[in-house]
């Protein structure tokens, strides 16, 4: 999972801009200029680039929720989201629509992309009533964005036309009749009356992204019909630039028909029994209002505070996301029909694309971070393994499990310890054999990166008898490995130092506890 994406030595001279799910990091100038003409992109002369990168994080409701057992995103949802952008992306240039943001695609998680002017609407298009407008209209209202809706409608009807129903897209000031607050609805009238403070260049430039909305809503409805998928409702964004012949074009931006930005059912579900199964994040929702006692908190937004204090306090079952991270996997390898690449170590893998392929790097920075390999010569012992993972999982630190034997792959393991050496980040790794433990000895004899031994069975006198030149240390509970990698990369990078502050803390306040909890039972006897 890359649950942080804010920290990668990427060269900028700006601070990054993030948002719940995308970090974005300007180019320099200079970096800009030369990308464009090495790779021969469709930019005008003086475009600034950026890198913009996805995370696992999950957002509802305006706010990040996590699970249990550190796990602070969604296995493969970063990917997923992507993967499905490109595609619809691609298909709407091959259908002669428009261009995007997009340049380049170096990493599953990564694109190169292209500063816009962005229209300050958020372009939402509707194909059946449900969500938050049959909320609305359960309660009895019956205009929306200015379009009026009759009577007699029922939830998760197909209403008789797609709707565009926009919003601001942040907080507008000094819009006659638009609230100064985020993501609020408002008409076509709204827009026209106010072309400028929507960030329009002109006034016909409303018809065309009313058009962009609607074709592009059908190129996707009619794509995942064909996989008899139901394509509900979605959101666009817009924006501006320029090519190489210097003439402004309006783009599509952002991401396009993902699960985070659009509704996506089951269509022979919906079809045989008017049972809605969710192919996005709508689920994930839903599964919310009905986890906590009180799902006004998730609707209200006078209580956002307590909205985040409900994010940040609660972690949620493991199954939770794991089960969202089926439905993102799920409909992303049908819409593209092909498996979705499993990124094992993203952040390292993102730092050494940038770097040899981009020259993007920013070489003092690059030791910050941290990851950790974790050999094991079979898979039999795999639950030790995940049990390591797991609890470097609370300090913060990224772990890839690997099963190479040393006594039957000495070749393969010494290839996989020398590619290793090549990284620049910091690095440990914890070899997990029984027996006669061949595997740490070996390792710590190849690497560069310190290697610690932690058995599966546990109390191994092997681990210790190594011969001179073998360094492995040696570390009998996985928990402990992890805080002796916690304190490994701590100098190095603050969300982990800053974890384990947190787990130092919280052991000496559970001490703390449980000897108040004696005295006052001495004080009541």
């Amino acid at each position: 999972v890359l649950a942080t994406n804010t920290a990668l030595p990427i060269k900028t001279d700006q601070p990054v801009h993030f948002g719940k799910v995308r970090a974005v990091y300007w180019l320099t100038d200079e970096d800009s200029a030369r990308l464009a003409k090495e790779k021969g992109y469709d930019v005008a002369p003086g475009s600034q680039l950026a890198v913009m990168v996805i995370s696992d994080r999950i957002s509802a409701f305006d706010v990040i929720w996590h699970a249990e057992g550190g796990m602070n995103g969604v296995p493969n949802k970063g990917a997923a989201l992507n993967a499905i952008s490109n595609h619809w992306f691609k298909l709407f240039r091959e259908k002669g629509l428009a261009d995007s943001h997009i340049l380049d695609i170096p990493h599953p998680f990564v694109w190169i992309v292209q500063k816009a002017r962005p229209v300050m609407i958020e372009a939402i298009a509707r194909q059946y009533i449900t969500g938050s407008m049959w909320r609305d209209y359960s309660k009895g209202n019956r205009e929306f964005c200015g379009i009026k809706i009759p009577d007699g409608l029922k939830n998760n009807q197909k209403l008789a036309e797609l709707l565009i129903t926009p919003s601001t897209k942040g907080i507008l000031k000094g819009i006659p009749g638009v609230p100064e607050v985020d993501d609020v609805n408002i008409s076509r009238s709204d827009i026209e009356k106010n072309v400028n403070a929507f960030n329009f260049s002109k006034a016909g430039d409303i018809d065309l992204y009313e058009k962009l909305l609607k074709e592009g809503f059908v190129v996707i409805a009619e794509a995942l019909k064909e996989l008899d998928q139901i394509f509900v409702d979605t959101k666009f964004e817009f924006g501006y630039v320029k090519g190489k012949d210097g003439n402004e074009k309006l783009i599509y931006m952002d991401e396009v028909g993902t699960p985070d930005s659009s509704r996506i059912w089951d269509g022979p579900t919906f079809r045989d029994s008017n049972k809605v199964v969710e192919k996005s994040k709508e689920g994930f929702r839903q599964l919310l209002l009905k986890h906590f006692p009180d799902p006004d908190i998730l609707l209200n937004k006078d209580r956002m505070e307590e909205r985040k204090a409900l994010a940040r306090d609660n972690a949620l079952p493991a199954s939770v996301l794991m089960e969202v991270s089926k439905t993102y996997t799920d409909i992303a390898e049908k819409i593209t029909g092909q498996k979705l690449p499993v990124c094992q170590n993203p952040r390292e893998e993102i730092i050494e694309i940038l770097d040899k392929q981009f020259g993007l790097i920013d070489r003092s920075q690059a030791p910050k971070g941290g990851s950790v390999a974790i050999f094991a010569g079979s898979d039999s012992d795999m639950p030790h393994l995940e049990s390591i993972k797991k609890e470097l999982a609370k300090f913060k630190i990224p772990a890839q499990i690997r099963i190479c034997s040393a006594h039957k792959q000495p070749a393969r393991l010494e290839a996989i310890l020398k590619e290793y050496n090549t990284r620049t980040e910091p690095m440990l790794i914890v070899g997990c054999a029984g027996g006669t433990d061949a595997l740490s000895g070996t390792a710590s004899y190849l690497s560069k990166h310190p290697v610690v031994s932690c058995p599966p069975d546990g109390m191994n006198n092997t681990c210790l008898t190594n011969p001179p030149g073998s360094s492995n240390a040696f570390i009998c509970k996985p928990s402990n490995v992890a805080k002796f990698a916690a304190q490994y990369f701590a100098h190095c990078n603050p969300e982990v130092a800053a974890a384990l502050d947190l787990s130092i803390a919280d052991k000496i306040r559970k001490l703390e506890q449980a000897d108040e909890q004696l005295l006052k039972k001495a004080r009541t006897a």
